[in-house]
């Protein structure tokens, strides 16, 4: 009969060595590493602004469609060089600040970020941020 060390076989903890050190290597290549930023100055400040005003208009990860006026302002930056708008859009709702943004796709540059939205009567809903410049 043939005893267990006979077998090949690997010790469990160098096993869980290295599965640990395989899912850090995908946590780190998925999103540790910045992505590459853009070129184009407004798509540039669009990004910016957008983490600004989401960090600004929510609390504890909801967006308050009530406080983007607020966020726009206290954000800052780009406001003097360009025109913002910021938009909340969740199901048949939207809510906006600033001017209304240009109908021609080549003047403006936007980023947009999936979030939950709270609505009246305090139900949260999945919905999208939006800033716009141009």
């Amino acid at each position: 009969m043939r005893h267990s060390s006979d077998r090949g076989g690997t010790e469990p903890l160098a096993a869980l060595v290295a599965v640990a050190v395989v899912c850090s290597a995908v946590s780190l290549y998925a999103g540790v590493l910045p992505v590459p930023p853009s070129t184009d100055p407004k798509a540039a400040a669009a990004e910016r602004l957008l983490d600004r005003v989401y960090e600004r208009a929510g609390e504890t990860g909801v967006v308050c469609p009530g406080r983007l006026g607020d966020a726009l302002r206290s954000a800052g930056g780009v406001r003097g060089q360009w025109r913002v708008n910021v938009s909340v859009e969740s199901g048949t709702t939207r809510w906006q600040h600033g001017p209304n943004p240009p109908g021609e796709v080549d003047s403006a540059e936007s980023a947009t970020r999936r979030v939950s939205v709270r609505h009246p009567l305090g139900q949260v809903r999945p919905g999208r941020l939006r800033v716009v410049v141009w």
